[in-house]
């Protein structure tokens, strides 16, 4: 089996769990008055290209969309916090982006495969930032920055 296979299959067997905790932190999230979005991703795939460096997650369009909507009136997300654990090779991750000023909020899992991603991380590390593109079927892609690359290691 690929390593990739195997980071897919090991994170489907948590993603409810994963699902759950993304919920909980955005229910938080909504108990201090702010706007939340939970986006269940689909696969996650890391991407080490010219221009793209970091994880690149599927997501489905109805979810995208608000999502997309927030962005295009201004909201930046500036903030992120990643809580993740290991399951063998694979780090399950459920990621927190926020706009403070917007009081924003928008949470999702994902996951990726140790052996798989090394070189994204090297090279986030030499670049001194990691990327998540939330990205709908058709393509459109909403990007999320992230200053400390080591955030997404456990």
């Amino acid at each position: 089996m690929r390593g990739a296979d195997r980071a897919t299959r090991v994170a489907g067997a948590h993603w409810e769990t994963l699902l759950e905790e993304s919920r909980a932190l955005a229910a938080e999230f909504e108990d201090e008055g702010w706007e939340t979005l939970v986006v269940q991703s689909g696969t996650v795939t890391p991407v080490s290209e010219r221009d793209r460096c970091g994880l690149d997650v599927l997501v489905p369009g109805n979810q995208y969309d608000p999502l997309a909507e927030w962005v295009a009136d201004g909201v930046e997300f500036p903030r992120s916090e990643v809580y993740c654990r290991e399951e063998g090779e694979v780090v399950l991750l459920v990621v927190v982006m926020r706009d403070p000023d917007a009081e924003k909020v928008v949470v999702f899992p994902a996951y990726y495969g140790r052996a798989e991603s090394e070189g994204v991380f090297e090279r986030a590390r030499e670049e001194g930032e990691l990327n998540t593109y939330l990205r709908k079927l058709n393509g459109e892609t909403v990007v999320f920055s992230h200053d400390d690359p080591a955030i997404f290691r456990p």
